[in-house]
C-alpha cells in the first residue's frame, strides 16, 4: 500500500492539544480533515496516469484517529512504482522457457531501463496540506477568540 502520514509522535502531540478545544471547535476540525483527504484523493486522482484505470480507481479515503485524521492512499501493488519510478533491473523467466508479450520473444532474460516516477499521491498531499493548516488554524484560532 502507499499512502501520505504523519508520523505517530506529531499526530499524539496534535490530538492532545485539539482536545483542549469545545466540542464545537474538534467538530470543525474532523469536518476539515475529511473535506482536505477528499480533495486529495481528488488531486491524485486526476494526477493518477490512466492505462485501464485500476490504479485511479483505487485511491480511497478511511478516517483515522477517531475522526481526527484520515488515510488516503491505495492498496495497488504497482502504486509505489508509479509514484517513485523504479530503477533499472534484469527481468528472468521463472516458469517459462522464454519471456514474450504475445507477440515477440524475447529470450531468458530482458534488461528492462527502468520507469520514470509519475508522482501523483504526494503532489495531491503537499498541495493541499497548505490549504489545510490555513483552515485548521483558523478554525482553532475562531475558538480562541470565542473563549
Amino acid at each position: 500500500m502507499i499512502k501520505v502520514s504523519i508520523p505517530e509522535k506529531e499526530i499524539q502531540k496534535a490530538l492532545n492539544a485539539i482536545k483542549t478545544y469545545k466540542e464545537e471547535t474538534q467538530r470543525e476540525i474532523k469536518k476539515q480533515v475529511l473535506y482536505s483527504a477528499y480533495a486529495i484523493q481528488k488531486g491524485a486522482k486526476e494526477k493518477c496516469p490512466v492505462d485501464h484505470g485500476i490504479l485511479r480507481n483505487s485511491i480511497n479515503v478511511e478516517p483515522t484517529n477517531n475522526g481526527f485524521g484520515a488515510d488516503v492512499g491505495t492498496n495497488v501493488h504497482y502504486a509505489p512504482h508509479v509514484e517513485f519510478g523504479t530503477a533499472p533491473h534484469v527481468i528472468r523467466v521463472k516458469n517459462k522457457k522464454a519471456l514474450s508479450d504475445g507477440k515477440k520473444m524475447f529470450g531468458k532474460k530482458v534488461n528492462h531501463p527502468g520507469t520514470k516516477a509519475q508522482p501523483f499521491l504526494y503532489p495531491a498531499w503537499d498541495q493541499e496540506r497548505k490549504v489545510f493548516l490555513e483552515k485548521a488554524e483558523a478554525i482553532l484560532r475562531s475558538d480562541k477568540a470565542k473563549a
